[in-house]
């Protein structure tokens, strides 16, 4: 198990800075494998964006089921459902 923090250069060494926490669990390269991701500190439009990039980079590169708040989807409808989101505000 690996757990840390992904924090903004601009605020490394600041107490109760705004990141990403991230929990890894299991063989990264077998069945059990598991990332945790939750957002820590306030959650403004820069720590969303950087939170949802690495959601994609995830479900790009394993294969498997996505926990979206409490509904498990597959994680090519994450795929599918980001790309719909980022059609829909090309739109706007």
């Amino acid at each position: 198990q690996w757990e840390g923090d992904l924090l903004p250069a601009s605020v490394q060494g600041t107490v109760d800075a705004t990141g990403v926490h991230v929990m890894l669990y299991g063989p990264l390269d077998g069945p059990g494998f598991g990332v945790v991701l939750r957002v820590r500190g306030v959650q403004d439009r820069r720590i969303c964006q950087v939170f949802s990039l690495l959601a994609d980079l995830i479900a790009q590169r394993f294969s498997g089921r996505c926990l979206v708040g409490n509904t498990i989807i597959p994680g090519g409808e994450w795929q599918n459902w980001k790309s719909f989101e980022q059609q829909r505000e090309a739109d706007v």
